[in-house]
């Protein structure tokens, strides 16, 4: 991932999007939250969740590793979390949103 980019981060679960009643997507890094979406930022479909970022969410972060978590409330109150996933965040030249 890229600072000052939008990414399209893409997870497939094993649950159909009707089983879901909510969702929370958090980006960390350094044990603190930069990023928090949760389910109406988020577009479900079929067996996958999709998250767009903007600009500005990646201009929070800095350069180095980030963590991304998803978590799902599924039907009869389920819940249940991704593991964490490591994803390396890279630095721009020119910084601010374009």
């Amino acid at each position: 991932m890229t600072r000052g980019t939008t990414p399209t981060l893409v997870f497939e679960i094993p649950y159909l999007a009707s089983d879901i009643h909510n969702a929370w997507l958090t980006v960390a890094q350094h044990g603190q939250s930069v990023i928090n979406l949760e389910l109406e930022a988020l577009e479900v479909a079929d067996n996958q969740i999709t998250a767009t970022l903007t600009q500005q969410q990646t201009l929070r972060l800095v350069p180095g590793d980030c963590q991304l978590q998803l978590r799902l409330l599924l039907d009869g109150q389920q819940a249940v979390a991704s593991q964490q996933i490591e994803v390396h965040v890279h630095d721009i030249l020119r910084d601010g949103v374009i």
